[in-house]
C-alpha cells in the first residue's frame, strides 16, 4: 500500500483548518497499478484527539472511480489521548492511465467547533485488461470455415428413409383388414358352448336369465361365423337385414327377449329359459349351412 497525506494546503478563501499539529487525513492506496474493472481497497485515516469526530465522505467525487462498498466512521484508540478515525472504500476504476481520486472534504468537530478539511486527490495508476500487444480494437471476425459435407451422410439419410418406408409397407400388408379381422378371432363352437351352458343347470339354480343370455350369445356367434358382417349389427339393424337360409323371425324373437333381459332387466321364467336353449340349438344347426348376406338395410 502507498500512504499519502491527503490534506490540501489552505489558500485564500479556503475553509478554516485545524490548528497546526492538528488532525491530518492520510490515504492508503494501492502501491502498484490496478487493472480496469478490478475492485481495490482504499483507506482514509485521521489521527485526532480523543472526543473528536471525523465525518468522511461516503465515496469519491468522480464518475471514473466508482464505490461498490464503503465503511465510514470506524474509530480505534492509538494513544492515551488520541484515536484514529478511518473510512474504508471498495472501489472500481474504469478509465485507463494515471488518474486521481477526488474525495472532496471531511468535517472534523474539534472542541465543539466544526472544521472542514479538504482532502487532496489520491493518485492512482490504472492499466488496461487488453493483451500486451496493445491492440485497442477487437480483431476482425474470421471467415467461416468451409467444411465439406461428406457424401456418405446424404447416402445414409436416404438409406434410412428407404428402410423406414419399407417397414411401413410391411406393417401395412400384415395388418388385418375388414373380414380378415373376424377370421383371426379365436373360433368358438356355438354347439359346444350350448352343451356347456346346459350342463350348468342355471334354470334350476335360480338364474334363468343367464341361461337365456348365453343361448342368445351362442346364436349371435353362429350367425357371425356364417355371415361375418352381422357381427357389428345391433338387433334393430338385424331386423332390417335379410340372410339366405336364416329363419329371421325365430332368431329375432330370441335376440329381442335377450335384449329385454340384458338391458331392461325383464324377468325371465325358467320355462322360457329352457325353450330358449332348445330354440338356440335349432338356430345354430340351421346357421351351420347358411350362405352369405343377401341384402342389408332392406325394408
Amino acid at each position: 500500500m502507498r500512504t499519502t497525506t491527503a490534506q490540501s494546503p489552505a489558500g485564500p478563501g479556503a475553509a478554516p483548518s485545524p490548528p497546526a499539529g492538528g488532525p491530518r487525513i492520510v490515504a492508503d492506496a494501492p502501491a502498484t497499478a490496478i487493472r480496469a474493472g478490478q475492485p481495490f481497497t482504499l483507506v482514509l485515516r485521521a489521527r485526532v484527539p480523543s472526543g473528536t469526530t471525523v465525518a468522511f465522505p461516503v465515496g469519491p467525487d468522480s464518475g471514473a472511480v466508482e464505490a461498490v462498498a464503503s465503511s465510514v466512521g470506524e474509530t480505534r484508540p492509538i494513544g492515551p489521548d488520541s484515536v484514529e478515525s478511518r473510512a474504508t472504500y471498495r472501489l472500481v476504476a474504469w478509465d485507463v492511465g494515471a488518474r486521481t481520486i477526488p474525495f472532496g472534504e471531511a468535517v472534523v468537530e474539534v472542541a465543539g467547533a466544526a472544521v472542514r478539511m479538504p482532502i487532496a486527490p489520491v493518485p492512482l495508476a490504472v492499466e488496461s485488461v487488453l493483451p500486451a500487444d496493445g491492440a485497442a480494437e477487437p480483431r476482425p471476425l474470421r471467415e467461416p470455415l468451409d467444411i465439406p459435407v461428406a457424401w456418405w451422410r446424404d447416402a445414409l439419410l436416404v438409406a434410412l428413409a428407404l428402410l423406414v418406408g419399407a417397414l411401413l409397407v410391411w406393417w401395412a400388408l400384415r395388418r388385418p383388414h375388414g373380414a380378415a379381422t373376424g377370421a383371426r378371432r379365436r373360433r368358438v363352437d356355438p354347439q359346444a358352448a350350448l352343451d356347456a351352458l346346459a350342463r350348468l343347470g342355471l334354470e334350476g339354480a335360480g338364474e334363468p336369465a343367464r341361461l337365456l343370455l348365453g343361448a342368445a350369445d351362442a346364436v349371435r356367434e353362429a350367425l357371425a361365423q356364417a355371415h361375418p358382417s352381422s357381427r357389428v349389427l345391433t338387433t334393430e339393424e338385424l331386423s332390417r337385414a335379410s340372410f339366405s337360409g336364416v329363419p329371421m323371425s325365430r332368431l329375432l324373437s330370441l335376440l329381442e327377449d335377450a335384449d329385454a333381459a340384458r338391458y331392461g332387466r325383464a324377468p325371465v321364467a325358467a320355462e322360457r329359459a329352457r325353450r330358449a336353449l332348445a330354440e338356440a340349438r335349432a338356430l345354430v344347426a340351421a346357421l351351420a349351412g347358411a350362405g352369405v348376406v343377401d341384402r342389408v338395410g332392406a325394408a
